[in-house]
């Protein structure tokens, strides 16, 4: 992500939409497909090769792109046309920042390909255009402001990157809510307290992850007395009544005195 292969094509996209110029803009989209269709072959094809491979949560955390993640797209993208204009400026700080935002969920889609597991690819496709929009547009703001075009006809092309933006805002909206009503239920339940057969059981550190039609809820459990198949079971059926979608539960059981 050092190299941050996409900075370039991406920073030149922007100029291309702020002065109209075709020419420019089609070598720049040009070399950005190549470098999705390149990433998404490679993890994609190390996907099948390494199948048996389970997913980390920094995969599950590519799944669920909200309006927090065009913010950091805004601010990559300001920092990345600002440093180009001022050769002075680290640029490999503002490569890092564009590359961190486009690399990984790049990365996660390609995984999806080769698990053939469609929601897999486009909820992490969707952050990736999340990012790469944000990007673009927010570094031919800055260019603007900074000056590197008169007031001319450059408006029908920031207007269309505006709108796709626009679009990509509703699903992260929805997303961006479901945080923030999972950031207040794992923000209650940090003491939560369950009686199952006559066993007196404290939830703590609880995260919850939407997947699918399905809630991933990680959580840590304290104990006094040993747990059964039965006891856990009994667990999940109370916990369900807070959740009306399928709940997959992974906890770990610490036993104190």
């Amino acid at each position: 992500m050092l190299l941050a292969p996409l900075m370039a094509p991406i920073v030149a996209l922007a100029m291309a939409l702020l002065r109209q110029d075709t020419k420019m803009g089609r070598r720049s989209i040009g070399t950005i497909v190549v470098g999705i269709i390149l990433a998404l072959f490679a993890s994609g094809l190390i996907s099948l090769l390494f199948p048996y491979k389970p997913i980390t949560p920094e995969m599950v955390a590519r799944l669920n792109p909200s309006l927090l993640d065009l913010g950091v797209a805004l601010f990559a993208g300001i920092a990345g046309a600002y440093t180009k204009s001022f050769k002075e400026i680290l640029q490999s700080l503002a490569g890092v920042a564009i590359a961190v935002a486009l690399v990984p969920p790049l990365a996660v889609a390609g995984i999806g390909l080769g698990r053939g597991d469609v929601y897999f690819f486009a909820q992490a496709f969707l952050l990736f255009s999340t990012n790469l929009i944000g990007i673009t547009l927010a570094a031919t703001f800055t260019f603007r402001a900074l000056g590197f075009a008169a007031v001319v006809g450059s408006k029908r092309g920031l207007a269309f990157v505006a709108l796709i933006m626009l679009l990509i805002s509703i699903p992260l909206y929805i997303s961006y809510q479901q945080i923030v009503d999972t950031t207040i239920f794992e923000r209650n339940w940090r003491q939560e307290r369950f009686l199952v057969n006559d066993k007196y059981l404290i939830i703590q550190k609880v995260d919850v992850v939407h997947y699918r039609n399905r809630e991933v809820l990680t959580m840590d459990i304290l104990a006094r007395e040993p747990l059964s198949r039965n006891d856990l079971a009994q667990l999940k059926r109370k916990v369900q009544t807070n959740f009306s979608k399928k709940l997959v539960i992974r906890a770990r059981v610490f036993y104190i005195p």
